[in-house]
């Protein structure tokens, strides 16, 4: 029996540095990304990592066949991930 996370989609954020900041390796790896159907957002970061992502998984096989997806990008150097344990509060942005 597989461990899984229900069928409530789980949040967890990867940072991936690059190995070099350039133009080509950005928007290929941000093309890469914007297709995985498990990213839910994506951020360009300023600071230790260069990217931020937001993803959903089905359960641990299904996040390490996520990672997998990601490391077959050309430039990623590190992948750090972290599991959300519990949401205080979760508001959507206002501009005032």
């Amino acid at each position: 029996m597989r461990p899984s996370f229900g069928r409530a989609a789980v949040a967890f954020d990867a940072k991936k540095p690059l190995e070099r900041q350039v133009r080509d390796v950005l928007e290929n790896f941000e093309d890469h990304v914007a297709k995985l159907p498990e990213v839910m957002s994506g951020f360009l970061m300023s600071g230790g990592s260069d990217y931020l992502l937001r993803a959903a998984v089905r359960d641990l096989t299904h996040y390490r066949d996520f990672l997998n997806s990601l490391t077959i990008v050309e430039g990623v150097a590190h992948i750090q991930s972290s599991f959300a344990l519990k949401a205080f509060v979760n508001k959507p942005s206002l501009m005032m």
